[in-house]
């Protein structure tokens, strides 16, 4: 055995103590340590670009269980659009709650700055492969404002300390590297990761003699802001500048996002209408059920008898479980023709009746939240319309039809009525109303 030194001795004793260190995480998390099944992790990451296996596998405090529609989609298609070596435009709208900004922001940076392992000879010898992949040396996060993506950064250099599945695999990629401080890090890879908003200026950016790769966007609009059409447009404006002329000349530069729909004018809107851009749009309720009737009564039962139910047990000091709510009895009860046709995205997570419900509770937000698919005040004819299950003896009835004149996109929707007149407190509640465009002869 060869003489060390002690710098050389005390740095074998660490690289020791740590390794041991992730053993016992390795077992604690549920991950074989051995060498060959290390091995196997690393190929299938690797070779087999694997992504929802290295999502679930090393980020289970980010995604688990079963996945939804989205996220089996997204797994397979992320890495594959990676790989192509023309540039991308793509966004994914899909409901609140499904790790959009996880599976993206947060697990994505950190894919990259493993697949940069295969820049390396050892690495490709290991894999026995011999394809060197395009560097993806320069990522850049996108936010409405500066503060989020830099939030994001955060979280990806946390993961890159303190993810001991991670470490276990690819101890090459995790730690400090030669840059890291809030709202910048370069990895041991040698990727780097830097956040902009919107309001700032990115013109001129490089990593070394390298333009920006990828970029990541997650909300790149605010509620307040989508309201305004103005901020529409310079939003718009500052995206395709951003996605044309930040990256490499030859156009190569892959631009990915996720985020809800919050008008029929902003950015997500827009790219479904532009040349060049790709929309993937998941719904919660991806269809409805075929009786809908019944979800009607069982709105009813939501409003007026779940209310009475939820103050007796309130009086009591105790909180009523769902199974004894009268609107969930009525469920179960019928369960069966009140599931048939219906096709969700998330059944392992979310069941039917929870989504049935939130959409009772506020229709506009559920619309815009879940469905991806929201109607502002701009493109309504009427708003503010309450439901009303009860009617008064005080109500006279009324009926009124609105004609259109058209079925096209920029035609007139039809209206057809049913009012009821309150004869005391002098005002029109609205019972019915069904409102779309359409010819005058399917009147």
């Amino acid at each position: 055995m060869s003489l060390l030194n002690e710098k050389e001795f005390l740095s074998e004793i660490d690289e020791l103590v740590q390794a041991t260190r992730r053993e016992i995480e390795a077992h604690k998390l549920g991950l074989d340590p051995s060498k060959a099944a290390i091995a196997k992790r690393r190929k299938r990451v690797l070779v087999d670009k694997d992504f929802k296996f290295f999502a679930y596998t090393y980020f289970p405090h980010h995604i688990r269980g079963e996945p939804s529609s989205f996220q089996r989609q997204f797994c397979t298609r992320f890495p594959m659009l990676l790989d192509q070596t023309v540039g991308v435009r793509e966004f994914w709208v899909a409901p609140r709650g499904e790790t959009k900004s996880s599976l993206l922001t947060k697990i994505g940076p950190v894919w990259v700055a493993v697949q940069a392992l295969l820049q390396r000879p050892s690495i490709r010898a290991e894999m026995a492969t011999r394809k060197i992949p395009d560097f993806m040396d320069y990522i850049m996060l996108f936010g409405a404002e500066t503060r989020m993506p830099t939030k994001l950064l955060e979280v990806v250099k946390t993961e890159l300390v303190a993810n001991a599945s991670l470490e276990l695999d690819f101890p090459e990629v995790c730690g400090r590297g030669p840059v890291w401080k809030v709202g910048d890090m370069v990895t041991k890879t040698g990727v780097k990761v830097e956040p902009f908003g919107a309001e700032q200026a990115m013109r001129g950016t490089f990593h070394g003699a390298s333009r920006p790769k990828l970029l990541l966007g997650d909300d790149l609009i605010t509620d307040k802001e989508a309201k305004s059409p103005t901020e529409r447009e310079n939003r718009w404006d500052w995206l395709e500048k951003a996605v044309d002329y930040l990256g490499p000349p030859d156009g190569t530069v892959k631009f990915l996002g996720v985020g809800t729909i919050l008008n029929k004018d902003d950015l997500i809107s827009r790219a479904k209408k532009s040349v060049g851009y790709i929309v993937h749009h998941f719904k919660a309720i991806e269809k409805f059920p075929d009786n809908l009737h019944l979800w009607d009564k069982c709105e009813e039962i939501m409003r007026n008898d779940d209310p009475k139910v939820i103050k007796q047990y309130g009086k009591k000091g105790r909180i009523v479980p769902e199974n004894k709510l009268p609107s969930n009895i009525y469920w179960r009860k019928n369960k069966k023709r009140m599931s048939k046709g219906a096709v969700t995205s998330w059944p392992s997570v979310r069941s039917l009746y929870w989504l049935m419900k939130q959409r009772a509770k506020n229709r506009r937000a559920f619309s815009t939240e879940m469905q991806g698919d929201p109607r502002s005040d701009e493109d309504k004819v009427f708003t503010d319309i309450r439901f009303w299950v009860h009617l008064s003896n005080r109500w006279v009835p009324w009926g009124a039809c609105d004609p259109s004149m058209g079925k096209g996109e920029s035609s007139d929707p039809s209206a057809l009525l049913v009012g009821a007149y309150d004869t005391k407190k002098l005002q029109l509640n609205v019972i019915e109303a069904n409102i779309k465009r359409r010819v005058p002869s399917k009147l």
